[in-house]
């Protein structure tokens, strides 16, 4: 940072020349700013609103979305015309400010952009173009400015600015430099701020700024200043989203005042955060309460919100990255996930992990109760604090699989169920229970998850794993037991926590808590700017594989994923010639045969263009998740990722008893043997069970064939395992089924490497679903299945399609 800091101050002084006067004086160094003029014109340093483009284009760096208009001029006291017009959205920004009398007249366009660097170092540059009809003569041209903003603490800022440093031949305006300070002793509510133009050919002239700005009550701001000698005032009244401004100089004698009025219309306020050299102690707050699924964040009726594995990674990488940060601050409570939780937490410990390696502290402090998979991400953390009374432990591991068989009997409904794998009926729910062989390999998956949770665990707190063994039974502890045995550090609440984190780096000092959205963005503008040809494109399969388009259930939440709509992607993506790579992000326990081999020629056709695609498994990979992984360069996943399932199943209820039962009376007359084959009145014949049967030897071989293709593998290794049984993530690895265990940021890696992309790589998100405000007025009913009634959905046939979940 001080280098580029140093090289820029060198560039700003080598290309800033003499200043000049009158109207392009007005034009070019006075500004456009209503707020600056109230303060004697001190604004190099100050920044935080469109009129930064002019004063100091660094300024834009604080990330604001703002229109202004007005004129500078108000009673026409020296120019007939003075418009200006500032639009900046977010880092870009736009001017146009113009100056005519009844002789002379100039205006210029400016586009600019700031960009917020490493530790309080910000940077901005604008180009100008301007045109002049002036006495001495007409013309038009280009400059640049270039901007230095240093947030020195959050009270102190210092600023430097080379305007027209790089200008075209014949340039109305020379170079000049102005270097600034702005000071806000009491932060947002009063700031004083001072400017001087360094000018050789007008050492004897009075170049200074000085001004003062104080919130005099909520909505009205008031300021004063003083502009080369010229006192200067002016005020903002502030209202939600719009703001009005007023700023006068008083020149004195028979020239009178200059007023200037405009008003602003301000989208999102400022960020809450000051990014500095030296400012306060700060953790970034996460919450870990509730739920987590694997995926992106998801909303339904019934079951409320979900927060998702990807906005939790993504907030850690920013975290990661921030310099301004010191540490991460972990809250659990009930923490709680689905089967494929352990690899949630894995990912989540993953970025934890990486974290410290970048010299973040991770402080975790358990509200209430840590149990199973919530105490093993706490365990990831330097400190562990817990209240007295919070409920600790519970390191076993279990999976529950619950029959309906009999409820279906009772209400008169039988199922035929057609599996091509013995083991891939383990799910469905519809058999008479687990049979020994099922057992035997869940509880192969259960002890798998259960060794790498307490090794983890044990490498973490520094307990012998046998010991950790012993209580590693299930049992729940009290917040005093959980210390003895070295499961947590302290006993306290949310202020020992504070302090504890304080402790740990080195200040007396009380941290302060940073929301997640105020912190520094995961990749900067420049990044996007300046990494044109090093984009890694993201496609999400988070859901049941489906025909058709993706989309959301929201009454009983979780999302379905389109063949239609990740092919789409993912031509998209390959057709980008930005686009070196493509991750395939996996959170799905499969869906259909036929929309799953869709997605897997679409993603073998983006191979054959050249691009690398990489598959990286969140919590579930299996079956259809599994199918189209094997299309992939390679397959990423997490130790307790939930994958395999290499299989078929189909089922067709058989609902002519629930008809007898309930006094519905259904009659088929029809034309062809089979016509009614589906139709639920029925068991199937022989006949039809065997062709059912070629139609699902058919599918699965079609997927083995694709799994030995895809890894290479022996066929009679392949079949060994392609039963429909599920294997963890480190099961995976150690069959041949998947390259790398790790997670997100290993997939990452793993494609920057293979793509030769230089620098950190841009990841792209392709077809992230739009708001859920947006999808409900046109898919609610969809969503619920009331459409067409309740019975003819429950009527419909599974074996209409097979599945490869």
């Amino acid at each position: 940072m001080l280098k580029k800091f140093i090289y820029l101050l060198i560039l700003i002084l080598i290309f800033s020349g003499a200043a000049f006067a009158d109207l392009t004086d007005d034009l070019f160094r006075q500004g456009m700013g209503i707020r600056a003029m109230g303060m004697g014109g001190a604004a190099t340093a100050v920044g935080g609103d469109a009129s930064s483009i002019f004063y100091n284009p660094a300024g834009l760096s604080d990330l604001i979305f703002e229109y202004a208009v007005g004129a500078t001029d108000l009673d026409q006291a020296d120019y007939t015309a003075s418009r200006y017009d500032l639009l900046s959205i977010g880092p870009f920004a736009y001017g146009n400010f113009g100056l005519s009398t009844s002789q002379e007249s100039a205006s210029t366009v400016m586009y600019g952009f700031g960009a917020k660097g490493m530790g309080g170092f910000n940077w901005g540059v604008a180009y100008k173009t301007a045109r002049w009809n002036l006495l001495t003569g007409n013309g038009e041209g280009w400059s640049a400015d270039l901007g230095i903003l240093l947030k020195i603490t959050p009270a102190l800022s210092l600023g430097v600015v080379g305007q027209e440093i790089a200008f075209q031949r014949g340039f109305l305006a020379p170079s000049a430099t102005r270097v600034g300070m702005a000071l806000m002793p009491l932060l947002d509510r009063m700031l004083f701020a001072a400017d001087v133009e360094i000018d050789e050919g007008r050492r004897r002239e009075n170049l200074s700024h000085f001004g003062m700005e104080l919130e005099i009550t909520k909505g009205l701001i008031g300021r004063v200043g003083s502009d080369r000698g010229l006192m200067t005032a002016g005020a903002t009244f502030q209202f939600p989203l719009i703001a009005f401004e007023y700023g006068m100089k008083n020149r004195g004698g028979s020239q009178g005042l200059i007023q200037r009025f405009g008003g602003t219309i301000r989208f999102v306020k400022k960020r809450e955060r000051s990014f500095s050299i030296f400012g306060p102690k700060e953790y970034v707050e996460i919450d870990l309460r509730g739920a987590v699924s694997g995926g992106t964040d998801s909303y339904s009726i019934l079951g409320g919100y979900c927060r998702g594995l990807d906005s939790i990674l993504s907030t850690l990488r920013q975290a990661s990255r921030d310099p301004g940060l010191q540490g991460i601050f972990i809250k659990i409570s009930d923490f709680q996930s689905g089967l494929g939780g352990q690899a949630v937490v894995q990912e989540i410990r993953g970025e934890l992990e990486a974290a410290k390696e970048s010299g973040k502290k991770i402080v975790v402090y358990i509200e209430s109760s840590a149990l199973g998979d919530g105490y093993y991400l706490a365990s990831v953390g330097d400190k562990i604090i817990a209240p007295q009374g919070a409920s600790l432990g519970g390191l076993a591991k279990k999976v529950e699989i619950t029959s309906i068989k009999e409820l279906y009997e009772k209400l008169g409904i039988e199922w035929q169920l057609f599996a091509e794998g013995k083991n891939k009926t383990t799910f469905s729910g519809l058999t008479e229970g687990l049979t020994p062989g099922q057992r035997e390999i869940l509880k192969g998956v259960v002890d798998d998850l259960y060794r790498q949770m307490l090794t983890d665990i044990s490498e973490d707190r520094e307990i012998e794993l046998a010991r950790l063994k012993e209580i590693g039974d299930g049992r729940v502890l009290t917040a005093k037991e959980a210390q003895e045995l070295g499961l947590i550090d302290e006993i306290g609440y949310l202020d020992t926590a504070k302090k504890i984190a304080a402790e740990l780096i080195d200040t007396k000092e009380e941290i302060q808590l940073v929301k997640p959205q105020n912190l520094m963005p995961e990749k900067d503008m420049q990044d996007y700017l300046f990494s044109y040809f090093n984009k890694v494109a993201v496609i999400e399969v988070d859901g049941e594989i489906t025909i058709g388009g993706s989309g959301d259930n929201l009454l009983f939440g979780g999302r379905y994923i389109g063949a239609d709509t990740v092919s789409e992607n993912i031509r998209k993506a390959t057709e980008d010639t930005q686009v070196k790579a493509i991750i395939l992000r996996v959170n799905s326990p499969g869906g259909s045969a036929i929309a799953s081999g869709q997605i897997y020629e679409e993603i073998k056709r983006a191979r054959e263009k050249g691009k690398i695609v990489v598959t990286s498994m969140g919590d579930v990979g299996a079956s259809g998740g599994y199918y189209i992984a094997c299309a992939s360069n390679y397959i990423v996943a997490n130790p307790g990722t939930i994958t395999g399932s290499i299989g078929v199943i189909g089922a067709l209820p058989i609902m002519s008893g629930f008809y007898e039962k309930f006094g519905i009376k259904k009659e088929v007359v029809k034309e062809g043997k089979y016509a009614d084959m589906f139709s639920g009145l029925r068991k199937l014949t022989p006949e039809e069970i065997e062709s059912i049967r070629v139609l699902q030897k058919d599918t699965y071989d079609e997927f083995l064939a694709k799994v030995i293709a895809g890894r290479e593998l022996p066929t009679a290794e392949v079949k060994a395992i392609a039963d429909g049984r599920i294997l963890t993530g480190h099961q995976a690895y150690e069959l041949g089924l998947v390259d790398e265990l790790g997670g997100f940021q290993t997939a990452i890696n793993l494609a920057k490497q293979e793509a030769h992309i230089r620098g950190e790589p841009v990841l792209v998100y392709y077809g992230r679903q739009p708001g859920l405000f947006v999808q409900v007025g046109s898919t609610m009913l969809q969503m619920m299945g009331l459409e067409n009634g309740i019975l003819p959905e429950v009527n419909k046939g599974e074996l209409t399609e097979l599945k490869l979940y």
